[in-house]
């Protein structure tokens, strides 16, 4: 049996926290709690040297700091973006070069508005998980963009059923079911889409706004506090068409909508690129986990 001072405090601290460690206390019997017993019988390898347990839990936790680290980063670039788009948004603070006053913008006169209509009938059963014609729904939003790699698909003649629907980069959609409000916006697309039943596709007439400010206003308070007083007292898991288009909002002339939005979608590339260094990082702390805690690689 270890002691106290046969094994580095770190080290113990990630042994139990690697996830197949745990697998052996799997007997088949369905636990609300783990016994002290299956502790205690739970052999435990470590390394024969309190320098290399040391080592290795110094890597790790040099890991974890840096994986700390990117997660206060992301989430200040977060809180720096929405205090962005607050100020960009409404005209509290215009960018250099532009003046003048904003004027309305109103869904019910500046934008069309389609989704696939009830009478058309899909449904899941038609979903396929492979295919030339993504089917696009709320879910596949992620970040405020389309994720094309988990949007299923349907047949050809479902695509050409409805030619309204048939997306092209630039559009916004929105969701109308379920999770009312969420936005996605379209871009990256190398074949052809569709949308499901849930999401309502937005374009403007005759260039009476930038798409991607548009995309940034329905993701801003100002949609927000639209939303919250359609459905202030309600349990509405339903966006009305009817309810949509009296949306209205300040926008500045076409110039500055796309110099605005192209400061936001900065902001949101860089968190992106974050993120994605953030996933890559916790993949190679597992990785080290597996290889240190196994002693499959020896640091000493």
């Amino acid at each position: 049996m270890l002691r106290p001072n046969q094994i580095n405090r770190r080290l113990l601290y990630y042994k139990l926290n690697r996830h197949p460690f745990y697998l052996s206390f799997d007997d088949g019997v369905k636990q609300t709690n783990l016994r002290k017993n299956d502790v205690l019988s739970c052999p435990l390898t470590i390394p024969p040297t309190k320098a290399e347990q040391e080592a290795i839990a110094e890597a790790l936790s040099d890991a974890d700091v840096f994986i700390e680290s990117l997660e206060q980063l992301i989430a200040k670039k977060r809180q720096i973006k929405q205090g962005a788009m607050q100020e960009l948004l409404t005209g509290k603070k215009r960018l250099p070069g532009f003046s003048g006053e904003w004027s309305i913008i109103s869904m019910r006169k500046h934008a069309s508005i389609k989704a696939r209509i009830g009478w058309q009938a899909l449904t899941t059963e038609e979903y396929l998980d492979s295919g030339t014609y993504y089917l696009v729904t709320g879910t596949d939003f992620i970040g405020g963009r389309v994720n094309w790699s988990t949007c299923h698909f349907v047949d050809e003649w479902r695509y050409k059923q409805d030619r309204n629907i048939q997306l092209k980069n630039g559009d916004v959609l929105l969701t109308k079911d379920g999770t009312i409000g969420k936005v996605g916006f379209v871009e990256n697309l190398h074949i052809p889409a569709t949308l499901n039943s849930g999401v309502f596709v937005i374009r403007p007439l005759d260039k009476a706004f930038v798409e991607l400010f548009v995309f940034y206003i329905l993701a801003s308070k100002v949609f927000d506090e639209f939303l919250s007083k359609i459905t202030a007292g309600s349990t509405i898991t339903h966006l009305y068409q009817k309810d949509f288009v009296s949306f209205e909002f300040l926008a500045p002339e076409l110039n500055e909508q796309t110099a605005i939005a192209t400061i936001l979608s900065d902001m949101d590339a860089e968190i992106a690129a974050l993120e994605e260094k953030l996933t890559k990082t916790r993949s190679i702390k597992q990785g080290m986990m597996h290889n240190l805690l196994t002693g499959k690689i020896r640091l000493l």
